[in-house]
């Protein structure tokens, strides 16, 4: 395995560990998307929405440059320089580790999405007399439901993930075949 193909794996690796950091950056955004509703001045709506919306989307981009962008990220920070070996002594083929990694961080989704969620069916039973769409926890319900779906989704169709992402970065991924000998 060459250095590049090491540095492709690794930087792949940390864009999924930041998608599921994105994912926990949505109920953080709950409250201002509920406060949305009660402005009426047409500026601090606009406002509200550039502060809650742009940084969401910039880490979205950043997320899709660490996952299909890694050749770029690897020239553009010359990550190849100063290593003095040019191969490293590692064979696999690199569809099964992001296959590991989607299947990995799947787990880690469920495991947080799970308790979280059921916290908040607890706190929704317990101390809610109001109607499931009318408490705001609500929202943090199907937030949860939602993760723990995605969660099992990744663990259960790693393969489908896997060919996706090779699909529309099929250059960088022919080249770390290439050199892992597959």
């Amino acid at each position: 395995m060459t250095i590049n193909t090491f540095w492709n794996l690794f930087i792949k690796a940390l864009g999924f560990y930041l998608l599921v950091d994105l994912f926990k950056l949505i109920p953080g955004m709950m409250p201002s998307i509920f406060l949305i509703r009660t402005y009426m001045d047409p500026w601090e709506l606009f406002y509200m929405i550039i502060a809650v919306f742009i940084p969401f989307l910039l880490f979205g981009f950043f997320i899709f440059l660490l996952i299909f962008k890694t050749n770029w990220i690897i020239k553009r920070f010359d990550l190849e320089k100063g290593f003095k070996e040019t191969t490293l002594d590692v064979s696999f083929n690199s569809t099964v580790v992001l296959r590991i990694i989607t299947i990995l961080l799947g787990g880690f989704i469920l495991i947080e999405g799970v308790p979280s969620l059921c916290k908040q069916l607890f706190l929704f039973f317990e101390m809610s007399d109001a109607m499931f769409r009318e408490d705001p926890r609500s929202a943090h319900i199907i937030y949860y439901v939602i993760q723990s779906l995605i969660g099992i989704l990744m663990m259960t169709n790693s393969e489908i993930i896997v060919r996706f992402i090779k699909k529309y970065s099929s250059k960088e991924t022919d080249t770390i075949d290439k050199d892992l000998g597959v």
